[in-house]
């Protein structure tokens, strides 16, 4: 009863936190300049007047390492923003195919052993083909893989369609990127280290 349990937990935990909790690091962005530059990186907050990226890919615990590779862009500067599309197809069949794996070796495994088959169990001449008879753990293994595919073809499909396309973002003529901040590391308020920062 408890493994049903812990199984049933684990379940609900990743069903109620949503992908961007899971993994929030920070939308990876492609910045092209009116100068006709470009500079690629995390976006990790969006200000009323400018985006502030890191082009480190993870930065260390000191203040010094947390500030090294931020930029601060002035959104009149910015011509457009690339957000590069994320795949959710592969973490999401691993996920399904965890989940139906154990849920199956679960359930199989708690079904116990059928009883032996006999020689007069099913029609003559077919005894020993009309009968099958598993022990609890071949149940669980068998279980386990039809689970896990099942999972696997569900996990796919859930993440193909929570995939997001890549997309271009010009802005506009005031040049306000506010609609970004979701994507943001930092979508409401900015850590002390990185208000230092201009």
């Amino acid at each position: 009863m408890s493994n049903k349990f812990f199984s049933q937990a684990v379940v609900a935990v990743f069903l109620a936190l949503p992908m961007s909790q899971l993994f929030a690091q920070g939308t990876r962005v492609v910045l092209w300049l009116q100068n006709q530059g470009e500079i690629a990186g995390r976006l990790l907050s969006v200000r009323d007047s400018a985006l502030v990226i890191s082009t480190n890919a993870a930065p260390g615990n000191h203040i010094g390492a947390q500030t090294a590779g931020i930029i601060v862009v002035k959104n009149q500067d910015i011509q457009r923003v690339f957000i590069k599309g994320k795949s959710r197809v592969l973490i999401s069949s691993g996920l399904g195919f965890l989940i139906g794996a154990g849920t199956g070796a679960i359930i199989g495994f708690a079904q116990g052993d059928d009883p032996p088959c006999n020689d007069n169990y099913g029609p003559v001449g077919l005894a020993g083909l009309s009968c099958w008879s598993f022990t609890a753990k071949g149940k669980a293994v068998l279980g386990g893989i039809l689970g896990g595919c099942a999972g696997t073809i569900v996990g796919g499909i859930a993440g193909g369609a929570a995939s997001k396309e890549d997309k271009a973002i010009y802005p506009s003529m005031n040049h306000d990127f506010s609609a970004l901040k979701p994507l943001a590391q930092f979508p409401k308020k900015e850590p002390a280290y990185l208000s230092a920062v201009k």
